[in-house]
């Protein structure tokens, strides 16, 4: 970075990639030759997801630990005896730091400060051990005093709403402060303080994040000698066209009905490992209907950060405002392409009506392809050959058992998987059934069979999968799915969301492999 001079010149980027996976690839390409320890310094105003940011990114980074420069602060009672905003150089042991960053940059181990803030010093000492990469986060860390120690520096930057709301929370609910006290101390740390101390350090930072009001952190600019090597970075992530097998992926609930977040991030990995590269994020087979759109976009952060290949995202809701909304979350989070199926509340409305709908989502959804998704038994609400021929879209998923409409778009993928070779046999570049959950290995033979043209294998794949099916319950697949999983995945819970109900499925017998199966 630049030591001295005028402020490095920057350049917008945007990405569709989270921050921290751009990051922690430009990180590693720019220091591969370097044999040094390297301090990399997140700095910013409090509230903006700094300490969020940098537990990302160190995850990411491979030998990477962090310093936390909250723990250098002066004891509270001086800080308050000279009226010291935490911002402040002052209210910091600032040579200490210096001296710590200086011993951890030649490979010395130090014993840093851990701040104890019921007695408002520091209470104790812990051994750290330099490692490949050191983050050093904190409101401090983008300060001049240490620019000549830190090999790459991020300022993460927010609207002051989004810092008052996360240092009142952080304050109330984990240092017991009242909220009038918290309110004060951001008023005089973040918009006195750090605006007088700290803002300034932000011209200076090797790159820009910003920090949304939902808290998703995304890049805003970089110093422009980088643009290069993040381009090349956001290029080498491999691009994957929405064809063949797409796996619509499962919710898995708890007990209490919230969402099992570590069994999904396992079944994500399971998915990868066994080569499903494309999945439908929040489907009918999600159960997107019962979640809120919280919860949806949850799932798709998730997938997004665990799981390596082609994402589309269901942003389907009765209001227009909110699925417009949908996309563009869904485009701030990664992913690669939205489905979205008719207004499912008003049954058999009129042409016009729904084409206007579509229209009005397609102008909502910028960059990112948007795929109509046709499933009339749930919607009442077909999509015609007419609406396809009057909205722009990317291509259909038609879960109507019906390929007439094959003809009337450029890609259509297949809902369901008693037609996939014929559908092929007609134009159809994709299928998304929902066994793949469970069952990916011999749907991705299909896959391959479908690709190479050879029908009469993929017709035995195909009878095979049939014959399977017909061995299951007259139950939902949602809860057929999850039983199976249950015995495949430790720990994956069978629970579903009402109307469902998995009492009607009996006892399903899980040993029934497929004659091609995986396991």
């Amino acid at each position: 970075m630049d030591k001295k001079g005028a402020p490095p010149p920057h350049t917008r980027l945007k990405s569709r990639l989270p921050a921290d996976i751009v990051l922690a690839d430009v990180v590693h390409d720019l220091f591969d030759k370097s044999s040094a320890s390297i301090l990399i310094a997140i700095g910013g105003p409090g509230g903006s997801g700094k300490t969020t940011f940098a537990e990302k990114l160190r995850r990411r980074l491979v030998d990477c630990g962090i310093i936390n420069l909250d723990n250098y602060k002066t004891a509270r009672s001086e800080r308050e005896m000279r009226n010291l905003a935490g911002p402040h150089p002052d209210a910091n042991r600032m040579e200490l730091v210096k001296k710590h960053l200086g011993m951890v940059k030649s490979g010395n181990s130090v014993e840093l400060p851990v701040y104890d803030h019921v007695k408002g010093d520091t209470g104790s000492y812990k051994e750290y051990f330099p490692k490949r990469f050191t983050i050093v986060e904190g409101e401090i860390s983008t300060y001049p005093e240490f620019r000549h120690l830190i090999d790459l520096s991020i300022f993460i930057d927010s609207d002051f709403k989004t810092q008052l709301a996360a240092r009142t929370g952080r304050d109330v609910t984990v240092l017991g402060h009242s909220l009038q006290k918290a309110i004060k101390t951001f008023l005089v740390s973040n918009l006195t303080a750090f605006t007088q101390f700290g803002a300034e350090s932000k011209q200076w930072a090797d790159i820009h994040l910003y920090c949304h009001d939902d808290y998703h952190v995304s890049i805003e600019s970089l110093r422009s000698d980088l643009f290069d090597r993040f381009r090349k970075a956001m290029n080498d992530a491999k691009e994957i066209d929405p064809e063949g097998l797409i796996v619509p992926v499962a919710t898995p609930f708890e007990k209490n009905l919230s969402i099992c977040q570590p069994a999904f991030i396992d079944h994500l990995s399971y998915l990868s490992r066994l080569g499903v590269t494309k999945l439908i994020i929040g489907g009918t087979t999600a159960e997107f209907f019962s979640l809120t759109i919280s919860e949806r976009l949850t799932l798709l952060k998730l997938s997004r950060e665990y799981f390596p290949g082609f994402i589309m995202f269901n942003i389907t809701d009765g209001s227009i405002a909110t699925t417009a909304e949908m996309a563009r979350r869904a485009a701030r989070y990664g992913a690669d392409a939205l489905i979205c199926l008719p207004p499912y509340y008003y049954a058999s409305a009129p042409q016009a009506g729904l084409t206007e709908f579509f229209k009005s989502v397609a102008c909502a959804t910028g960059e990112l392809p948007l795929y109509l998704y046709n499933f009339p038994k749930h919607t009442g609400n077909p999509i015609t050959a007419e609406i396809l021929q009057n909205v722009p879209h990317a291509g259909i998923k038609d879960s109507a058992a019906d390929l007439s409409l094959i003809a009337h778009t450029s890609r259509y993928l297949l809902g369901g998987d008693s037609m996939i070779v014929d559908a092929y046999r007609r134009g159809a570049c994709g299928y998304v059934p929902g066994l793949p959950n469970v069952f990916p290995k011999i749907y991705l033979d299909l896959e391959d069979f479908l690709e190479k043209r050879d029908f009469d294998k993929a017709n035995t794949v195909q009878q095979l999968i049939a014959a399977f099916k017909k061995t299951l319950p007259e139950v939902s697949g949602i809860v057929v799915i999850k039983k199976y999983l249950n015995n495949i995945l430790d720990g994956y819970p069978v629970h579903v969301r009402p109307p469902l109900d998995t009492s009607a499925a009996g006892n399903i017998d899980t040993s029934v492999r497929l004659a091609l199966g995986d396991l």
